[in-house]
């Protein structure tokens, strides 16, 4: 230690700048990034994965093809259908059941499209990695007039009009898979 140099609080720590503190670098106007939530002994982040399956549902029209889109009009929300699977259902069972729930239609799946993963976090703090899994539908029957309550709309949209609707972005590489596989289909 130099001679005349403030000794520090603690050993081997040193005083605070006054511009720095614990809340984090003023200097520059931020702030240290939230932690994530630590339980147990070796005070890991808490976290927890999640699952569920829906659909990419679509017909042949005049104008093209068309993807059946779910919405919430109060937040601009336009989504694919999809859920969480209930007790010992399978996936594609999840994907039906959700589909024809949320848009009124009665459909079976032609292809696996792929899955989606992202990581978001709860309303108590979990942070939460969901894997989301899509199949290509085509419809055999319903009505989108007949969906549920979850969604206050359900429509049928241009596969270009879907794919700048939609509120999710990390779901349009799932849109352009499904567009690979319906041109691999006989028409």
């Amino acid at each position: 230690m130099v001679e005349g140099a403030p000794r520090p609080a603690h050993p081997g720590r040193y005083p605070r700048s006054p511009r720095r503190g614990a809340g984090g670098d003023r200097r520059h106007g931020r702030r240290p990034p939230a932690a994530p939530p630590l339980r147990g002994r070796g005070r890991r982040p808490v976290s927890q994965t999640a699952v569920s399956a829906g659909g990419i549902v679509f017909r042949r029209a005049e104008e093209g093809i068309e993807i059946v889109l779910v919405g919430r009009t109060p937040e601009r929300l336009w989504a694919l259908p999809k859920g969480t699977p209930n007790a010992g259902e399978t996936l594609e069972q999840t994907a039906l059941r959700e589909v024809r729930e949320e848009t009124g239609l009665e459909v079976r799946i032609l292809d696996t499209v792929g899955q989606v993963e992202y990581w978001y976090s709860s309303s108590n703090g979990t942070r939460v990695q969901k894997t989301v899994h899509y199949y290509l539908m085509e419809p055999t029957g319903g009505d989108t007039a007949d969906h549920d309550d979850e969604f206050d709309v359900v429509e049928w949209r241009h596969l270009s009009e879907a794919e700048r609707l939609l509120t999710h972005r990390n779901q349009l590489p799932m849109l352009q898979r499904a567009w690979e596989l319906i041109g691999g289909m006989t028409a």
